[in-house]
């Protein structure tokens, strides 16, 4: 069992514009260098848990909920909120103290929403436009200033989202649909009470599409996070020749579009691999030789936005089975291998592809026996 390509797992080797994946076969250690490409910057949860930009093209480790990272590719998304921060630009009937507290940055730059109560106290960002029917995600980090709290809400565009902040920051996010073309943004205390309350607010977020995706900082305008993108060529012998193993770990973060490919080998049909994870849930694997020589399907969704998976994929001519957290998906026992020198983790060939949370990848080149497949995935 010749483990030839691993990346991630905890081992992280980033840079500017590149990582790198490693093979150890026979105690060879070499570097193999991945490319990245994002036009932009970008935010990530630090390894202190706090949310740091990055340059543009350099990949993301992000310790959200994970304390060994994981790679984060997500799809270029747009914040509307034009004053994510500085809640002194928005219009308010309550009182906005700013750099009143440390936000999830780590810096002094969290505002005090405050109010003593009556005539429906809010701060208000309008002139935002929308696609009618279209999905959204509102968002925004609260947090408790220690006194006792009441319900509020975020509207967007009539839609209601209520909270009550807590000690700690928490991201507040829902999905809406948007009954119109233009509307605002509005933090405000719940109607339903007068009471007077205070609370600390920062990281103010809306984006179209149905999850909730990294923070993205704004001050003054609109602002778009590109796509990511990631490629490595690698060295003959990587994949094998007559039968092969592909693993893939991490979380769905994708439930729209083309859903999530954690990993892709091959740069176009005439030799490649792919898993892919649809936005339905469900998990398909396919290989082509110029035509399709194998495709597993699981029968119905099995995976939601959140869950982690291990995948693995054995591979020989006339031999393939795919395995999902330590159960067989599927089998397909006829078709030709492809031998792939191309690997795009959270990447596809094509366009429209979300990469998602990828926690870590390897390439065997045996096909790993289905009690081996079963261990490695459970």
């Amino acid at each position: 069992m010749a483990n030839t390509f691993k990346f991630g797992n905890g081992e992280w080797a980033v840079g500017k514009e590149t990582a790198l994946a490693y093979n150890d076969e026979n105690s060879n250690f070499k570097p193999l260098p991945f490319t990245f490409d994002r036009a932009s910057t970008a935010t990530v949860v630090n390894s202190d848990g706090l949310i740091e930009t990055v340059g543009a093209d350099e990949p993301r480790i992000d310790f959200l909920n994970n304390t060994k990272g994981h790679l984060l590719l997500e799809p270029s998304r747009s914040n509307l909120v034009t004053y994510s921060e500085d809640f002194s630009q928005w219009a308010t009937n309550a009182t906005i103290t700013p750099n009143s507290s440390i936000s999830p940055d780590g810096t002094l730059n969290a505002s005090l929403f405050s109010h003593s109560g009556g005539a429906f106290p809010q701060v208000v960002l309008g002139g935002i436009s929308f696609v009618s029917g279209s999905d959204y995600i509102p968002s925004l980090y609260v947090k408790s200033d220690g006194t006792s709290q009441v319900q509020h809400s975020l509207i967007v565009n009539g839609v209601v989202v209520n909270f009550t902040p807590t000690n700690q920051w928490v991201r507040i996010s829902d999905l809406i649909v948007s009954p119109d073309t233009s509307g605002s943004f509005i933090i405000a205390q719940n109607s339903a009470s007068s009471v007077a309350a205070s609370f600390y607010i920062w990281g103010a977020q809306l984006e179209e599409g149905s999850y909730a995706t990294s923070y993205i900082p704004t001050s003054g305008s609109a602002v778009t996070r590109s796509v990511d993108t990631t490629n490595a060529t690698v060295p003959s012998g990587v994949f094998g020749t007559s039968e092969g193993t592909i693993y893939a770990e991490g979380i769905v973060a994708v439930d729209e579009g083309n859903g999530q490919m954690p990993f892709t080998a091959g740069t176009d049909t005439s030799n490649l691999i792919y898993i892919w994870i649809k936005s339905n849930g469900r998990l398909t694997v396919e290989s082509y030789t110029s035509t399709k020589q194998c495709g597993i399907n699981s029968s119905t969704g099995i995976l939601s936005v959140g869950d982690s998976y291990k995948i693995a994929f054995g591979y020989a001519n006339n031999d393939f089975v795919l395995y999902l957290n330590g159960t067989q998906i599927g089998a397909d026992t006829s078709g030709s291998i492809a031998v792939p020198s191309n690997v795009k983790v959270g990447t596809y060939i094509g366009s429209g592809y979300a990469g998602g949370k990828i926690k870590q990848t390897k390439i065997y080149n045996t096909r790993l026996s289905n009690s081996e497949l079963a261990a490695l995935t459970t």
